[in-house]
């Protein structure tokens, strides 16, 4: 819709502008809550080495999509061409996760102890990410007549169409889910070692039905599914046996 903005005579993306807005604020978030909790210093340098692991596996994930959906389509795939595909949020939720877990098993550090307060700052971190693509031109949803559906422009070349903001959609769940876990935290309403494990089910279980409306085919869609909602799946399978061998553990003890 505005791809870019104009800033001194360069053209700044607009989704790099909000993305890395998103990430100051979050970061500083967590910063300020490790502060609090006089853990500053002992997570610091996990934070931030981990957002070296959200780009990897952001990428990663970006060309996985663009191989599988060649595959899918033609039965072969350009690697030159698939290097040059863009991000996916998925990617680098995983790999900022993993490096995080990796990080605190090699610094013989809690994982528990950080969890609770990464599991806001995503959901806050990628509100900021969504209303880059709504305003960037991607992660579109499908032409619709619908009350739900906006006027909506794809670059400064496109025609105006109504399509369903899925964009929004997500930033505005995002923004939901980032009040409720914050509320949670500082209450002591929820276990604090249990909520990335809820966000993770909830965002997943959210964006396998989004994905439905969504229109932009560059995400990788193999028939009637799409590569977000086949990660969708797997997260939720994997939230579910985590718990149920807990569970099934625990009672084997009692």
């Amino acid at each position: 819709m505005y791809p870019y903005i104009e800033v001194f005579n360069a053209k700044i993306p607009t989704y790099t502008l909000c993305a890395g807005l998103g990430l100051i604020v979050s970061i500083t978030l967590v910063c300020c809550f490790l502060m609090q909790k006089q853990m500053l210093t002992k997570y610091i340098s996990v934070v931030f080495w981990s957002l070296l692991g959200l780009f990897i596996g952001a990428k990663l994930f970006g060309v996985a999509s663009r191989v599988l959906n060649d595959l899918y389509n033609g039965g072969s795939f350009d690697l030159l061409e698939c290097l040059d595909s863009g991000i996916v949020y998925y990617g680098g939720l995983i790999g900022f996760i993993i490096t995080i877990k990796l990080l605190c098993v090699k610094k013989k550090l809690r994982f528990d102890e950080l969890s609770g307060i990464v599991a806001f700052c995503i959901p806050l971190f990628h509100f900021f990410g969504r209303l880059g693509c709504f305003l960037g031109g991607c992660c579109y949803g499908k032409v619709s007549t619908g009350l739900l559906s906006i006027p909506y422009r794809i670059g400064f070349d496109g025609c105006w169409q109504s399509r369903y903001p899925t964009q929004l959609f997500e930033a505005g769940f995002e923004l939901v889910v980032f009040g409720v876990i914050v509320y949670c935290y500082i209450k002591n309403k929820y276990d604090k070692n249990k909520l990335l494990d809820a966000y993770l089910l909830s965002y997943a279980t959210f964006r396998f039905v989004n994905e439905f409306f969504r229109g932009d085919e560059l995400r990788g869609v193999f028939g009637f599914i799409s590569f977000s909602q086949v990660i969708s799946i797997l997260v939720v399978i994997y939230i579910c046996l985590k718990y149920y061998s807990k569970g099934k553990v625990k009672n084997e003890k009692s």
